[in-house]
């Protein structure tokens, strides 16, 4: 087992506690723009997409560059 997530869990869960985190607090946020880097892993045998927030802060020459996932979550009232 490698230890990561796939991608879908770990946006759900960035999501979730970002929007819980700003309900409890005196501050409401309306909007939340986050810049990610993400450790990417392409299916196996039609898997899910495999993607977490790096393990480690340094890098060695042998490990893959993370990608930046932009993302902003935005409150809509209906």
């Amino acid at each position: 087992m490698n230890g990561r997530r796939p991608l879908f869990e770990t946006l759900s869960d960035i999501a979730s506690g970002l929007m819980d985190a700003t309900a409890l607090g005196p501050v409401h946020a309306r909007s939340i723009d986050l810049n990610l880097p993400l450790d990417i892993r392409l299916p196996v045998a039609g898997g899910d997409l495999m993607g977490d927030l790096p393990l480690f802060r340094m890098r060695t020459a042998f490990d893959t560059e993370p990608v930046r996932l932009h993302m902003v979550l935005q409150e809509v009232l209906l």
